[in-house]
């Protein structure tokens, strides 16, 4: 029972972390916005692309095609 607790626990605070962070790269966009565009539109891309999880499957195949490359 306690496992149990212990996940929701961890999924909770997994849950509140990208949604903080989420946040944090919106808010720097609109900061930014008026001062350096390109990077407020590069800001919104990358919180799309995380959105869509893309960003997650660059990194991935990045990472795995890096170690090929390497090894």
């Amino acid at each position: 029972m306690e496992w149990i607790v212990g996940i929701v626990s961890v999924g909770v605070v997994l849950l509140i972390t990208l949604l903080s962070r989420r946040a944090a790269i919106d808010r720097r966009a609109r900061d930014l916005e008026g001062s350096d565009p390109e990077i407020a539109e590069a800001l919104r891309k990358a919180s799309r692309d995380i959105d869509q999880g893309s960003f997650l499957r660059q990194a991935v195949s990045s990472s795995s095609s890096g170690g090929a490359a390497a090894g």
